[in-house]
């Protein structure tokens, strides 16, 4: 006569009992439900509380800031002959591209603006600091300025627009 793995000891007379107590993994699967609350998406189930994902417009708006923060990186740190020239005054262009990221982080993650503004104001010291051992590139003062205020400015515009009333 065989023996089964649970017979014999108690510890595994108990084992045996406990995994067939468990529920099976495709019953917890059937009891989770797909809620719309507040216009966005989220998955519940008997065992997990609901969870909120991201919103579209906060998905993008990280995309955008991730590769704004790219480009700055990247504008930043070429040298000076394959930096692209505009029009605009240069504080200007510092301004924008800094104020266009702090705004989309502030808008990608709504909830830490304050821890944002500090990420951003370390951001625009490092590119300057970088830019020190860049052949042909300049580190200024002013510009350092011009950048981390531009980027809390932006985080501030987005954390303004998130906190202002929807009207319907």
């Amino acid at each position: 006569m065989r023996h089964h793995p649970w017979e014999g000891s108690s510890s595994n007379r108990q084992f045996a009992r406990s995994t067939r107590q468990q529920p099976n993994r495709s019953e917890e699967v059937r009891k989770t439900h797909i809620r719309q609350i507040n216009g966005q998406l989220q998955l519940t189930s008997n065992n997990m509380p609901a969870t909120k994902s991201p919103s579209s417009v906060a998905k993008t708006a990280r995309i955008a800031a991730w590769a704004l923060a790219a480009a700055i990186v990247i504008l930043s740190l070429v040298p000076p002959t394959l930096r692209p020239e505009t029009r605009a005054p240069h504080s200007l262009e510092h301004f924008t591209i800094f104020a266009a990221t702090g705004f989309a982080f502030g808008l990608g993650y709504k909830r830490r603006h304050d821890l944002l503004a500090i990420l951003l104001f370390i951001f625009s010291s490092a590119i300057e600091i970088a830019q020190l051992f860049v052949p042909g590139r300049h580190a200024r003062l002013g510009d350092f300025i011009i950048d981390a205020l531009a980027a809390c400015i932006g985080v501030v515009m987005a954390s303004l627009l998130s906190s202002a009333p929807v009207r319907t």
